[in-house]
């Protein structure tokens, strides 16, 4: 009896500590996302790594949240660089009472890619599928499974898989007051 006491109370002290209360945290309409991110990428057999950096607004809708991302994200193949700019409107809404927010995101961006002073323009256009776990309701982490069709290849159009792990600071994400 002893040994569940001392669980109960480890489990209690551990909750406290990183922040678990009766109700979990939740993502409001209004809410801006700040974060980092990293990425592997399949292309075709090859893999790179990316990171990245975005923003992203949350508001009403039907259902749920949308959300407004911009992001921007670097990768270095051996002498190939490549930089993404990216745009991707997006829908979201949390499973039951939980902290848990699976997403879906339609994305369209802009890449350039250079090799020494050589540099041509890639279109990636395509989607996301995720999920969102928010820590704190100032904190969160992501992971997506990404779809990109890459437009403009001199050669020809081609497919990107990417498995992307992000964190995120959450601002004006204050939860409504119950009176």
């Amino acid at each position: 009896m002893k040994h569940f006491s001392c669980v109960g109370l480890a489990v209690s002290i551990i909750a406290c500590a990183v922040g678990v209360h009766a109700q979990p945290p939740s993502l409001q309409s209004g809410a801006v996302e700040s974060g980092f991110s990293g990425a592997l990428t399949v292309v075709e057999g090859t893999k790179r790594g990316s990171a990245g950096v975005d923003g992203s607004f949350f508001f009403h809708a039907p259902g749920g949240l949308a959300s407004a991302t911009t992001e921007v994200a670097y990768a270095h193949d051996g002498d190939l660089d490549l930089l993404d700019l990216s745009a991707l409107a997006g829908w979201t809404r949390a499973v039951s009472s939980t902290s848990l927010y699976p997403f879906v995101a339609l994305a369209a961006g802009v890449r350039q890619e250079w090799v020494g002073s050589f540099s041509d323009t890639r279109y990636p256009v395509g989607f996301d599928l995720g999920v969102r776990a928010l820590v704190s309701q100032h904190a969160d982490v992501r992971i997506a499974y990404r779809l990109r069709r890459v437009l403009g290849d001199p050669v020809e159009d081609f497919t990107e898989h990417e498995l992307r792990l992000g964190i995120g600071l959450l601002f004006r994400n204050t939860p409504p007051r119950h009176q």
